[in-house]
């Protein structure tokens, strides 16, 4: 299941969402090699808390 932190706090259209974006960032402008993780640390970290 994908989540993010505090995720049970969480709307599941805010999850999908976030999904969603990190997705579309991947197919427009692909991370370098290794930087999928920072991408998803980086947009976790700047979740608009609900």
């Amino acid at each position: 299941a994908v989540s993010a932190p505090r995720a049970a706090d969480s709307v599941p259209a805010d999850v999908c969402e976030l999904v969603f974006r990190l997705a579309l960032s991947c197919v427009t402008a692909p991370p370098g090699e290794g930087g999928t993780a920072a991408l998803v640390r980086g947009a976790l970290r700047h979740r608009r808390p609900v």
